[in-house]
């Protein structure tokens, strides 16, 4: 590993950095060190991670085969946790007797997680990578394939808002980038998308209030936003006083897992006609990040993300090949 020639590394780095200066001048280092059960994002697990991609990436180093034996495995995990998703969706308890309690014939389920956007955010991964994974292995294709589609299931039987955010962001920067980088018959095809996406927001937009959109799985949760009828309002109260928080610790935050202290101390009493809620999180990454690891964090993660894409988009196709390395 050469940390001065990869920017990735090199965020990831510095990202260890934030997390260690969060411990250090964390309004409860104790906590911040070891955290709870339920989120288990303080410093000991999420230095393990930071531990777990150097061996990851070392691994794609040395040993050929190893991105296909561990992509092979994570994809034949999420087809299992996805069937269980589906089985509670539709109530197969002849084929699950185990089927959690109260999600099983549900709208919205979690499968194995417990949390319907873990089940919705994991699928969005899956449905990705296994996307780019047919372009990048030549055999194995059809696995791939059945992987994305089960992702794809994923998002929606956890009707998880930000994970289909997320992909049809996803995707209209992926139509943007070969407008962008096409000049043949696919460039034709991107714009036409694109102009079908923008209609179909317009048609969502006069449709939110109709009684039958509101039964879409995933996309009726849109029409109750729209409508006001929705958590929505309360996270807007709950992010006004996380960020006042923040500016009360500007640099390096409250300190790993102690967003309950800055959600008290700047609690909004408006919040409890909205919602009889206590806040952990304030259901916004960022925001999250801006509390508990400051400013510093904050940029430090953007670099993660800048350096992620940045080597994602240089591993895109040129021609017939893609790169790889960068990969």
């Amino acid at each position: 590993i050469r940390p001065s020639k990869n920017l990735l590394v090199i965020s990831i780095s510095l990202f260890f950095i934030s997390l260690v200066l969060s411990t250090i001048f964390s309004t409860s280092q104790t906590i911040s060190f070891f955290g709870n059960a339920e989120r288990m994002e303080a410093f000991f697990s999420l230095s393990h991670w930071i531990l777990f991609f150097f061996i990851f990436y070392g691994l794609t180093k040395l040993e050929k085969n190893f991105l296909l034996k561990f992509l092979m495995v994570l994809f034949s995990v999420g087809i299992v946790i996805s069937l269980f998703g589906i089985f509670q969706h539709f109530d197969f308890k002849g084929f699950l007797p185990f089927v959690l309690e109260g999600e099983a014939g549900s709208d919205r389920v979690s499968s194995f997680f417990g949390n319907h956007v873990y089940l919705g955010s994991y699928g969005l991964f899956s449905l990705l990578f296994s996307l780019f994974a047919i372009f990048y292995f030549r055999s194995f294709k059809a696995f791939f394939l059945a992987a994305a589609f089960f992702g794809f299931i994923d998002i929606f039987i956890s009707q998880t808002r930000s994970a289909l955010i997320g992909l049809a962001v996803g995707v209209l920067a992926f139509l943007i980038f070969v407008v962008w980088r096409d000049k043949g018959r696919f460039r034709l095809l991107a714009l036409s998308l694109i102009v079908l996406a923008i209609l179909s927001l317009v048609s969502i937009w006069f449709l939110r209030t109709e009684p039958w959109f509101e039964k879409i799985p995933a996309l009726g949760r849109f029409s109750r936003v729209l409508v006001g009828a929705d958590t929505s309002n309360t996270r807007l109260v709950v992010w006004q006083g996380f960020l006042s928080s923040f500016k009360e610790k500007p640099l390096i935050g409250w300190g790993l897992e102690q967003m309950i202290p800055a959600f008290t101390r700047h609690i909004n009493p408006k919040l409890f006609t909205l919602e009889n809620a206590w806040f952990d999180r304030a259901h916004n990454k960022f925001i999250d990040l801006l509390v508990m690891q400051g400013i510093f964090g904050f940029l430090v993660f953007l670099s993660i993300l800048y350096a992620a894409g940045r080597n994602i988009v240089k591993s895109l196709p040129q021609g017939n090949e893609i790169n790889k390395g960068n990969f």
